[in-house]
């Protein structure tokens, strides 16, 4: 696939279903790298609220 650069005049209506499908996963990659990082999180904050209570029992 050759992509045209920008600044071609025409090339800026030619391609609106190819520039939509890369917006769409795009932000289907970033709410799903926001998911596991939220999981991640969980998963530190467990542990370190689980060693804590190992800590002070």
């Amino acid at each position: 696939m050759i992509l045209l650069p920008d600044n071609d005049i025409n090339s800026r209506n030619d391609q609106p279903i190819f520039r939509d499908t890369v917006e769409q996963n795009a932000t289907k990659l970033a709410l799903q790298a926001q998911r596991n990082v939220s999981k991640f999180l969980q998963l530190c904050i467990g542990n370190l609220l689980t060693n804590n209570k190992k800590v002070y029992e």
